[in-house]
């Protein structure tokens, strides 16, 4: 599969990288496959993926203010929120950052709901490094 060709979501599940940074525009390509997925899905499957964000959202939470995550979190996150990471071919990444351009505060608050370790890098569109001899 090509990724440039409207299947990046192939290519990650095939892939499934350690290490993902891109610009913010690709995100929200998986962020609209993602949320084309559950709008297409029945309404109990529906409920159970708003759990697995709820969940992933506050494991996320308490990650940040370096709190302990309880036993149901826990639980609750290796059954629902690594399914979905799985799906999307991102259960084994372990840096999630973007450059390039801003990243919109809705596309990045939705893959911390996925306990994805995000940075938001550098948020310019050039750099250029001029070396003198």
């Amino acid at each position: 599969p090509d990724a440039f060709q409207g299947t990046l979501d192939v290519t990650l599940r095939e892939a499934r990288p350690t290490l993902f940074v891109d610009v913010p525009r690709i995100y929200e390509k998986i962020e609209d496959k993602l949320l084309d997925k559950i709008q297409k899905m029945k309404p109990i499957t529906k409920t159970v993926v708003g759990l697995a964000f709820k969940i992933g959202k506050e494991e996320s939470k308490r990650r940040i203010e370096s709190k302990s995550i309880p036993f149901n979190l826990k639980i609750a996150d290796s059954i629902l929120v690594k399914k979905i990471k799985k799906e999307l071919g991102l259960d084994k990444v372990l840096f999630f950052g973007s450059a390039g351009a801003p990243t919109q505060k809705h596309t990045a608050v939705s893959y911390t709901h996925l306990t994805l370790p995000t940075i938001l890098l550098l948020q310019i569109s050039v750099v250029a490094v001029s070396v003198q001899k």
